[in-house]
């Protein structure tokens, strides 16, 4: 169960151009990357000022696939009540609770 009202949307076009992303710099490859890449260096000042709990992004594999889908990257440092994270078992009952 997840209740997360600060999610930074990078499907949402605007929110890309408010923070100067384009898709491609969403989609650029990190595995063997020399230095970090658009998207990393955007996760760590997220992270770093505890202000969003999540990043929403778009899924390259949805998309090779032929259709749209979006990733989420919690923080979990970062998530303040309000917001909420319950990890849940088989039987439903909390594993985990953030915050």
């Amino acid at each position: 169960e997840v209740r997360l009202g600060r999610v930074l949307d990078l499907c949402d076009a605007a929110t890309r151009a408010a923070v100067g992303m384009s898709v491609e710099d969403l989609h650029a490859p990190w595995v063997g990357a020399r230095a970090p890449t658009p998207a990393q260096l955007l996760g760590t000042a997220v992270n770093a000022h505890s202000v969003v709990a999540a990043i929403r992004f778009p899924s390259v594999a949805a998309q090779s696939r032929g259709f749209s889908g979006a990733n989420v990257v919690i923080f979990r440092d970062c998530v303040q009540h309000p917001d909420a994270v319950h990890i849940l078992g088989p039987t439903r009952k909390p594993l985990q609770k953030w915050p």
